[in-house]
């Protein structure tokens, strides 16, 4: 496939045989290694949780078997943390049932290991997803989901390791469902820039396919949170109070599950997760906090619609995993697709576009325009080969699309910018302009043609020998009467380039809507008209 590399083969260094296990169906286990011990906690052969433990540099390991026996279902992994004084702790085999938590009674001792029957005492009869993480201080920490699926709400347990106590991290749940939904949350990440980073979708029912609204929050010490703005987060975060990154409806191809947080080289978080285009195919998209709030950038241009939905755990046909740095001006996002395939996609960091997309252009060596600095350095990364064009800004007066509030660099800046893509090892072949779409005013034409000229002759003054000039569209369609012939139009523009330009200029022309207009009608309703701009605009239906 375009657009990724294939994942690097990992190397095994070593294998050891811990113990036969259970695999009738997925469930996660964990490893652990602290200092010179090391853990692996799963389900053994006949289903019942077990911690096996190691010294590192051995072979052998000896097996705990806790009181705890796993059903059916992938939702009841198991997780396992070390304390500040060596205690460990480990809970699972949980979803929407009472906690399961043991608590080893020696430091590094797997087989002191003892159930203890409460953390708090309280909402902890309906438990899913248990995690262990470190707070800003290293702390131990705990969270779980009370409740069930679109009912439930997330809670944080703090450690004690002197009293071997747990107590409430914040004196109220972090998100707030208010009955009808549930936030799925990842765990807080540490970031590059010293924030706690929070993602996590909101789901209405049990159904998957009610998920909507991924969204974000950030915070310093875990208990005063912020948007991604700045601007101070109230306690319980609701869907209507939180910091939406992307409004995507319930049905829409979002799932927990898939949204994943990662950063760029400047600190930003920038979030992967799916969701339908507007065709309704399922693709994998990244959204970033920049200036202006949240951007959106389709990732990926798949066709075919991955449709999930229901309870429990459902197989994922489509795979995504965080953003991470690469290189200068790279990123990289591991994917997956049952129908496309997989692997890594590096990304240009500028525009979030695979880089491979901009590399296949660069072996046909094309012709392409640019405007500005960030254009040069863009084309010198991707498609060094190309031949550039340096767009000028031109009178639009009386075309039908105004193209100059978009596109040009002024006349007074264009030899600094040939200069500037000459510096990058560039190739400026020529100039190029754009009059405006349905231009009927010849004018238009003739004063552009003139301020190319006059660039044409600064560059050669300045030691940068142009050969092509690009005149662009805009030659009227003949709708009716009133249009100006193209003939008389043609005359005009041949008779201004023989005065102007020498003869070994090449001339290129783009003409669009004059070539395809009278190919077709349209008809369509007017439902309403507004004069907006010195200009009569319609609304259609």
């Amino acid at each position: 496939m375009d657009g990724y590399k294939n994942m690097q083969e990992e190397k095994v260094i070593e294998s050891l045989k811990v113990a036969d296990v259970w695999a009738g169906h997925p469930v996660g286990f964990a490893l652990l290694t602290h200092q010179d011990q090391q853990f692996v906690a799963f389900y053994d052969a006949e289903r019942y949780m077990t911690v096996a433990q190691r010294t590192l540099g051995k072979t052998a390991w000896t097996l705990t078997r806790l009181p705890s026996r796993v059903g059916w279902d992938s939702h009841n992994y198991i997780a396992m943390a070390v304390d500040a004084d060596g205690f460990l702790h480990v809970s699972g085999n949980m979803h929407v049932n009472p906690l399961v938590y043991f608590r080893s009674t020696k430091p590094l001792e797997a087989s002191t290991l003892k159930p203890v029957a409460a953390m708090m005492g309280e909402k902890e009869n309906r438990v899913t997803y248990p995690l262990f993480f470190r707070g800003p201080k290293g702390e131990l920490l705990f969270t779980y989901r009370d409740g069930s699926s679109g009912n439930g709400d997330q809670l944080y347990n703090q450690y004690d390791p002197t009293t071997q106590r747990w107590k409430r991290l914040l004196s109220t749940v972090l998100t707030d469902g208010e009955g009808a939904r549930n936030a799925y949350l990842t765990l807080p990440e540490l970031g590059p820039d010293g924030y706690f980073h929070l993602i996590w979708i909101w789901r209405e029912t049990p159904d998957a396919a009610t998920c909507h609204d991924p969204s974000y929050a950030r915070s310093k010490d875990l208990i005063h949170w912020e948007t991604s703005g700045g601007k101070p987060q109230a306690l319980p975060i609701t869907l209507k109070t939180g910091d939406v990154i992307d409004p995507i409806p319930e049905h829409g191809g979002a799932v927990n599950g898939l949204v994943k947080l990662g950063f760029d080289s400047q600190n930003r978080p920038v979030v992967s997760y799916t969701k339908y285009d507007t065709k309704g195919n399922s693709q994998i998209y990244c959204a970033r906090r920049e200036k202006t709030g949240w951007k959106v950038y389709q990732i990926s241009a798949w066709d075919g619609r991955w449709e999930f939905g229901g309870g429990g755990s459902i197989p994922f046909d489509i795979r995504v995993d965080k953003v991470t740095v690469a290189g200068k001006g790279r990123l990289r996002l591991p994917f997956g697709s049952a129908k496309h395939g997989g692997g890594v996609w590096v990304l240009d960091e500028a525009t979030l576009k695979p880089v491979e997309t901009l590399h296949e252009l660069d072996r046909y060596k094309p012709l392409v325009t640019y405007d500005n600095q960030e254009e040069v350095k863009k084309i010198a990364r991707h498609a060094p080969h190309a031949g550039l064009a340096l767009r000028i800004r031109v009178p639009n007066t009386g075309s039908m699309v105004e193209l100059s509030s978009k596109f040009g660099a002024l006349p007074g800046e264009a030899v600094d910018l040939i200069k500037y893509a000459h510096q990058h090892d560039l190739v400026v072949e020529g100039l190029s302009f754009h009059v405006g779409s349905q231009c009927t005013n010849p004018q238009n034409y003739i004063q552009a043609l003139h301020l190319c000229a006059g660039v044409f002759a600064e560059a050669k003054s300045r030691g940068f020998e142009l050969k092509l000039l690009d005149i662009g569209g805009g030659f009227p369609a003949a709708y009716d009467a009133s249009v100006p012939k193209f003939s008389a139009l043609a005359k005009k523009i041949n008779h201004e380039l023989d005065r102007l330009f020498p003869k070994e200029i090449e001339i290129l022309a783009e003409p669009g809507r004059f070539l395809v207009a009278s190919a077709g009608t349209a008809v369509c309703k007017i439902i309403g008209k507004a004069f907006r701009n010195e200009k009569l605009g319609y609304y259609v239906d």
